[in-house]
């Protein structure tokens, strides 16, 4: 078994393992000394090493109590507002004897949620059933409850409109999940721990696997997608894990050579610290992940879904895959890896003519009075002044679409013929700086895919539609700051697949969440994943459930407090 010495500052700051089973921990092995040898060693080595174990200094090390959570369990007070939901059950027959059940009483379940500023019970009635012709056999129970429920959130005490809330404000609003904490206030100081709220969020995540396929084939069907990527730090990623486990493997073949080659125990702690450094330096490139985002938009002009993605890196090979068969028309900034992806895929790739202007901006940023840069800047600005206008005109309905591409083409190809001449006039001048250079360059290298979006209706010179998309991402990151899993990072992206979708198709964020989480329970096909689609449902039912929760008030004939039980699921 392995034994390792702590030095005076891993015994007060450092990570220590509780999980003595493993001799090969993962934790034990970012440690700078070893007092005893691992598996494999050999005898000798145990010799030179055992007679130092009487020696060492034994110290006595803080330790704490870990309090049992109570965070599944709420006690609210008998004068609390309370809904009642009656569930209906068809009549059904006994799978014994096959005459018609009966009913003999109800089951209750009671369940939490927050409507703004209060909290209010929702109890569940549903009937139970029996076969009076059938005797129980010993042991058995013939008593048959209706579905406990239909919704994604089984067994917990959260009801779905709680969810909904709790995913509305950490996705649309910003407001992470410790301030939730503090928000969801109920009596006695009891609160919903964020961690249950993350785990409610994920059970939930891993029962829409419909509704996300159908989020990616409804999306492959838009004529254009709008893309865009940010960094998100994943503490367990992936790449991250791989790097551990093999930076484990160099630790033991480091220890097991040093044994066997009865090296002095310094010499080894020497090459254990340096790869110790070697696996620190590397770890925080292994955590930086990404989040895509793409924007659809369909052949008429109008928003479709959209759609996040979790990457753990985003090279072109990457984008290759994660584009796939798209065949439609790709808008997207600099990133050479759509270029390079369009050259092997069937798809049409459109630049961004913001990100062809922001190198000459940075240099007016810095200089001002830059001449050049501001000639170069105002060329831009007077290509963006002329499409506002006539794309202001055909959303008015003055033109037809092609109407729309004729005429902004009679007006955008003398600007974009002037800005052309003037970039390839100057390109080849030595005496520029870097940064102007960068400038011309720039849009000389990627001539036409900044101006081809002039060929479709539905497109502009701009990628501001996933730069919107991907900023509330951004917003909500300053908050949360990382994921700690792969699958939390997935249920990350779905959510804000969710909510953003809706807002992109003025749909109420909470209602459709709301809805979703009532009936994607029952979601088992992809046509019932394409019902649950945002454009698809229908929120009449979903909003009067909500005004009736807003509107609910205390049962007067409740004497006893409401206990709400539930298990802490993942």
């Amino acid at each position: 078994m392995e034994r390792f010495v702590f030095s005076e500052k891993d015994r007060r700051y450092g990570r220590k393992s509780e999980n003595k089973d493993i001799p090969n921990s993962l934790q034990l092995l970012l440690f700078d000394e070893l007092e005893n040898t691992v598996e494999g060693a050999t005898e000798e080595a145990d010799k030179d090493f055992s007679n130092k174990e009487d020696s060492q200094k034994k110290t006595k090390v803080r330790s704490y109590i870990r309090t049992k959570s109570k965070n599944a369990t709420l006690t609210l007070p008998a004068n609390s507002p309370v809904v009642d939901i009656y569930h209906d059950v068809e009549k059904s027959n006994c799978e014994h004897c096959g005459s018609e059940l009966s009913d003999v009483g109800e089951f209750i379940e009671d369940k939490v949620t927050f409507v703004p500023s209060r909290y209010v019970v929702v109890r569940h009635h549903r009937k139970q059933q029996r076969c009076l012709n059938c005797l129980p056999d010993e042991g058995t129970n013939k008593i048959v409850t209706a579905s406990l429920d239909e919704s994604l959130l089984g067994g917990t005490i959260c009801e779905p409109s709680l969810l909904a809330y709790i995913i509305t404000h950490k996705m649309q609003l910003g407001l992470p999940l410790y301030r939730l904490e503090q928000k969801l206030v109920f009596p006695d100081k009891q609160k919903i721990s964020r961690q249950l709220m993350s785990s409610w969020s994920l059970l939930a995540y891993n029962q829409l696997k419909e509704l996300e396929e159908a989020f990616e084939r409804n999306i492959n069907k838009a004529i254009m997608w709008n893309i865009d990527e940010t960094s998100l730090i994943n503490i367990h990623s992936e790449k991250k894990t791989k790097l551990l486990i093999e930076y484990e493997k160099d630790i033991l073949k480091i220890q097991e050579d040093g044994f066997k080659k009865k090296l002095p125990e310094d010499d080894i702690a020497a090459m254990v610290e340096e790869k110790k450094f070697e696996y620190l330096k590397e770890s925080p490139n292994a955590r930086n992940c990404f989040m895509f985002v793409r924007s659809a938009t369909n052949q008429d002009g109008s928003r479709g879904l959209v759609m996040y993605n979790y990457a753990e890196n985003r090279t072109n090979d990457y984008i290759k895959e994660f584009i796939g068969d798209y065949n439609g028309i790709i808008q997207s900034d600099g990133l050479l890896g759509y270029a390079s992806a369009a050259k092997d895929k069937s798809f049409t790739h459109l630049g961004c003519l913001i990100h062809s202007r922001r190198p000459a901006k940075n240099i007016l940023r810095i200089s001002p009075k830059n001449k050049v840069a501001k000639e170069l800047v105002d060329m831009y600005d007077k290509i963006f002044k002329e499409e506002k206008e006539i794309r202001n005109a055909y959303k008015e309905g003055k033109y037809n679409s092609d109407q729309y591409v004729k005429i902004r083409k009679i007006i955008l190809e003398p600007l974009f013929e002037k800005l052309e001449n003037w970039l390839n006039e100057r390109k080849d001048n030595s005496i520029l700086s870097p940064m102007m250079k960068t400038a011309i360059n720039y849009p000389v290298d990627r001539w036409e895919s900044l101006t081809k979006f002039m060929d479709y209706p539905f497109a502009d010179s701009q990628n501001n539609e996933a730069e919107r998309r991907i900023k509330s991402f951004v917003l909500g990151r300053k908050a949360f700051l990382f994921s700690n899993t792969i699958l939390g990072a997935n249920a990350t992206a779905f959510y804000y697949s969710l909510v953003e979708s809706c807002k992109a198709l003025e749909i109420d964020v909470n209602t459709y969440l709301t809805h979703v989480l009532l009936n994607a329970g029952g979601a088992k096909t992809e046509e019932d994943g394409d019902n649950l689609l945002p454009m698809n449902v229908n929120l009449e039912a979903t909003s009067k459930y909500l005004d009736k929760l807003a509107t609910a008030s205390a049962n007067p004939k409740q004497t006893e407090s409401y206990i709400l039980r539930g298990k802490k699921k993942r």
